[in-house]
């Protein structure tokens, strides 16, 4: 019996060491993989400038770039799973494709569809959501900087704000590809979103902002740090407040509150953002169309794919966003989009919760006091993580 024992040990040993080798023989081996990259067909190639495509190994993060010349891009690669981005610009466009979880095992062609979008104006500049370091146990210091990059006044009036449903309710699970695809498997082109759909109040012109300015939307508008010292911002002078009638909510009677549009079943007593996952999107409808009225037709309602539950979710179109952030958990060897390309082509990949950090667009040029951020529709490239929170307060250098 002994030796039998010992037997089915070496065996199980030889297994384990064939199948380590094998794993590793596949890694060690080098092939090429060629980016064919398919431009919008509203874009000429004469006008397109810095086309690049950006490869990274899940495994091991390591990013390597190459130029694109006569639409494809070239590399030579160990075998594993990466994650490929395209991006470039073409005039006053953004252009961005990218295809994640590609397995390179042999020599590999694939092509990437291009999206080109153009910058509406009002951008998220900086969210701080990841909750002040514990102890104790303090989420309610989250705030969002809507910022005006352009050369013209924008209206805040009637912008809506909400975090994309990200998780499967029923079971809990965050990181998961999305349930809401369509038949293909391609996620759809309008926005569940999660716990409260908030507004900006007014008529159309009550809320002017004007270029180079912002407004802090402060999730409480206290002064956290005095409440506790392990928070880094004072949101009492926040421009706004995303109070919740009814539900317990903190209100300081100080700041303006947004106008809560629709709170789901899954609705808590404040709008929270996630802790880990955190798609983020700033939507405006059409002119004439109030949230209020959108939020009246049941056709802009959905339950929940799949999971058989009865909730119902509002449902944002794609084509109203005026900018988004596809946060995801950095701890995660995998992570899923829950936003379209066409609205944000990348990823933000944060270093954790409780960390008191927050993410920040990057700054590209200063003049005369004004501050341009960086904004390619892609928040790969677009945003700096792990910075100090500085709501209402624009930097002084430029990042890149």
């Amino acid at each position: 019996m002994r030796k039998s024992i010992i037997s089915i040990l070496t065996l199980l040993a030889v297994v384990l060491v064939v199948s380590c080798s094998d794993d590793d023989n596949k890694a060690a081996v080098k092939y090429k993989l060629t980016v064919t990259v398919n431009l919008p067909s509203d874009i000429n190639a004469a006008d397109v400038t810095d086309l690049k495509v950006t490869v990274k190994n899940q495994s091991t993060q390591e990013e390597l770039i190459a130029d694109v010349a006569n639409n494809k891009a070239e590399f030579t690669l160990a075998g594993g799973e990466y994650n490929i981005m395209a991006s470039g610009s073409a005039g006053k466009f953004a252009i961005n494709g990218s295809k994640d979880q590609v397995g390179v095992y042999a020599d590999t062609n694939i092509s990437i569809d291009m999206v080109s979008a153009v910058s509406s104006g009002l951008i998220i500049k900086e969210v701080y959501y990841s909750g002040a370091p514990l102890p104790p146990y303090y989420v309610t210091d989250q705030f969002i900087e809507i910022y005006n990059n352009s050369d013209k006044v924008q209206y805040l009036d009637n912008v809506m704000i909400g975090v994309v449903m990200y998780m499967n309710s029923k079971t809990a699970v965050a990181n998961q590809p999305s349930l809401w695809v369509d038949g293909q498997g391609n996620l759809l082109d309008r926005y569940p979103i999660y716990n409260y759909l908030m507004a900006f109040p007014g008529t159309g012109q009550s809320y002017p902002l004007e270029p180079g300015k912002s407004v802090v939307v402060a999730q409480n508008a206290v002064n956290h740090h005095a409440q506790n010292p392990n928070s880094p911002v004072d949101l009492s002078n926040a421009d706004w407040e995303t109070f919740v009638p009814g539900k317990g909510d903190t209100d300081n009677e100080n700041v303006k509150n947004l106008d809560v549009i629709y709170g789901n079943g899954l609705a808590q007593k404040d709008f929270a953002m996630g802790l880990f996952i955190n798609p983020l999107i700033i939507a405006k409808l059409p002119e004439g169309t109030t949230p209020a009225d959108f939020a009246a037709d049941e056709s802009n309602f959905m339950a929940e794919p799949t999971t058989g539950r009865s909730d119902l979710y509002i449902m944002i179109p794609s084509k109203y966003v005026l900018d988004a952030i596809d946060i995801v958990d950095g701890s995660d060897a995998v992570n899923y989009k829950h936003i379209l390309n066409v609205d944000d082509a990348g990823i933000v990949k944060t270093p954790g919760s409780f960390t008191g950090k927050s993410i920040r667009r990057k700054v590209v040029s200063i003049e005369n006091g004004r501050v341009k951020y960086k904004d390619t529709n892609n928040s790969s490239v677009d945003f700096l993580i792990d910075q100090t929170p500085t709501p209402g307060v624009q930097p002084t250098t430029v990042d890149e």
